[in-house]
């Protein structure tokens, strides 16, 4: 439907106005990828309301734009509501708090057929950012995975006994 759309804005003039009915988190996600090819009179028409594309466009930059699909794709798309604790919308936060090597990471994850080893460090980084808690850092994955192990063990030790 995106790329329908892309065509058809080549084929017009970019005063034209476009409007794509969809509730749906990953064709907003498309749209926005996609909006300087698309006519700058954007918008979908979400469940609730209409929603401009440009100043989403905007706000994000164009080298949060360009990683946008990579950071869908990482955070579980809109089909999950949940990556181990962490929802979508933490997720945005710390992305849009990421710095331009991790923004990187994400726009490869689309671009390179084999994501190099430098770009999963990255990665790594990011989720690691994410779950560590304030004034703990923890770079590793490993590292992570034992220190979230103790905690919730900590927590399941303090239920009732179970008969």
């Amino acid at each position: 439907m995106i790329y329908l759309g892309v065509s058809a804005a080549e084929r017009t003039t970019m005063d034209a106005h476009m409007t794509f009915f969809s509730p749906d988190t990953d064709v907003m996600v498309l749209i926005i990828a996609n909006y300087d090819r698309l006519p700058k009179s954007t918008d979908i028409s979400l469940a609730s309301h209409v929603q401009k594309i440009e100043p989403l466009w905007v706000a994000l930059g164009p080298d949060r734009v360009k990683a946008l699909l990579g950071f869908h794709a990482f955070s579980g798309a809109d089909n999950t509501g949940r990556f181990s604790r962490i929802g979508k919308s933490t997720w945005f936060k710390h992305s849009m708090n990421a710095e331009e090597h991790i923004i990187e990471a994400f726009h490869n994850i689309c671009h390179d057929q084999k994501l190099s080893a430098n770009s999963q460090s990255r990665l790594e980084e990011f989720v690691c950012t994410a779950y560590s808690p304030k004034g703990i850092h923890i770079s590793r994955i490993p590292e992570l995975r034992w220190y979230l192990f103790c905690k919730y063990m900590t927590e399941s030790d303090r239920l009732p006994p179970t008969v």
